[in-house]
């Protein structure tokens, strides 16, 4: 891989403050780099993929249709209202103004954007989600891998004896198939997870071939990552087969005193009450709520996903205002991977050795140069450590990653739920 010849200075940038990239739709102001390194067949043992947010998304053509049982559920169409959705969440939701109330605001527009008034509760949406994955991989898997025939003088495209209806009918969707072009040469197409609250996890232990987190110390990842496994194991999944990608927004620069500074002027440039926005709207909890001088509280209430409860050890652990942890959030470097290269390569390996990570997210603090100088300074040195691939041997994104191609009906061996 050819690095740019040049990096972008901070004054330059066109995102002049740290910007988590890890393909939720929450999270994204940029590109993505991923590194991969257990189970990846290629020469070394880190994986790149530079942007991430290129990855092909596939889509079930569902929509939803009113029931006479007062039931919405969905059935194959393509749908108008979707595409209205789409336009209408490009444009900012002019009742969010109030930064500190985007969580609430944000919670309307999406549930706008999917034909509800209000989004369903947790339990419910996780419910729901479980259902569709079940029936998306019932789509996959309705055309057997040897079906196509291809034959020209025939003529027989497929053979009909192994294409299948699936005929589900549950709790959230009626469903005949079979799908409408043959089985993905991938098998399912990667799924990208994140969350952090016990129902996520699961979740994730069923589903997931790449887990993104975020985690304030080597400690708390280390414990994600082996809670994770054991959920996969739980749910009788290989626990190499999901990756778990903790992010990172290094900052690179051949001296570490000069990285410091860097990070520190950074710093400077982040808004608290943007800090305190991008807060509110990953806890989907609205923060004014609580005086901005005071730590942020701990609230006894199970709906409460674990992302807020680390948040609000972090004010606890290190005697911060909610207003302090705003500056701090918003103007966060993830994994504190400040330094030099040899510095950010130490710390990328004792996460991975020290069983926290299979991989890692990479966020830019600035955009393009952040990525510029990660790949020209950071990269080489990985690969002379021998952490980091020199080439690609498979055509895949689960070859890059290391994941096995999932059999027909391999959905069925995955934990509860099944239908």
């Amino acid at each position: 891989m050819a690095p740019p010849a040049t990096s972008r200075s901070p004054s330059k940038a066109t995102t002049p403050a740290s910007s988590t990239c890890s393909i939720s739709a929450t999270r994204g102001q940029g590109g993505a780099v991923a590194l991969i390194p257990r189970g990846a067949p290629a020469t070394g043992s880190l994986e790149v993929v530079l942007p991430l947010l290129v990855l092909a998304l596939e889509f079930l053509p569902l929509r939803w249709r009113p029931r006479s049982d007062g039931d919405r559920r969905s059935s194959p169409g393509h749908a108008p209202e979707v595409r209205r959705s789409l336009r209408r969440s490009a444009l900012p939701d002019q009742r969010t103004r109030n930064p500190r109330m985007h969580a609430h605001g944000g919670t309307e527009a999406e549930a706008r954007n999917f034909s509800q008034v209000e989004l369903l509760d947790k339990k419910s949406r996780y419910a729901r989600a479980d259902e569709f994955l079940q029936v998306a991989a019932k789509l996959w898997d309705s055309w057997e891998d040897d079906a196509l025939v291809l034959d020209p003088q025939t003529p027989v495209f497929a053979d009909a004896s192994k294409v299948h209806p699936i005929d589900h009918h549950g709790d959230w969707f009626d469903i005949d198939g079979p799908l409408n072009v043959p089985r993905p040469p991938q098998g399912y197409p990667v799924i990208l997870q994140a969350g952090a609250s016990p129902s996520g996890r699961d979740m994730a232990a069923r589903w997931a071939d790449a887990i993104f987190c975020s985690h304030a110390s080597l400690e708390s990842a280390q414990a994600f990552y082996s809670d994770i496994k054991e959920r996969a194991k739980a749910a009788g999944r290989d626990p190499d087969d999901i990756k778990v990608l903790p992010s990172i927004t290094p900052i690179v620069r051949p001296v570490e005193q000069d990285a410091k500074d860097l990070a520190a002027e950074l710093y400077e440039l982040v808004p608290e009450e943007a800090g305190l926005s991008q807060l509110s709207y990953h806890l989907d909890i609205d923060l004014s709520q609580f005086p901005l001088d005071e730590q942020l509280p701990a609230l006894d209430d199970p709906s409460i996903d674990g992302h807020y409860h680390e948040v609000a050890e972090i004010t606890r652990r290190e005697g911060i205002s909610l207003r302090q942890l705003g500056k701090q959030y918003g103007g966060r470097t993830e994994g504190n991977m400040i330094g030099t290269p040899s510095q950010i390569a130490d710390g990328l390996e004792k996460w991975f050795s020290k069983g926290a990570a299979d991989g890692f997210t990479v966020g830019a603090v600035y955009q393009p140069g952040a990525f510029e100088e990660f790949v020209r300074e950071v990269v080489p040195e990985l690969q002379r450590r021998g952490l980091y691939r020199t080439a690609y041997e498979g055509t895949t994104l689960r070859d890059s990653l290391g994941v096995p191609r999932p059999a027909v009906g391999d959905w069925q061996r995955r934990g509860q739920g099944q239908s």
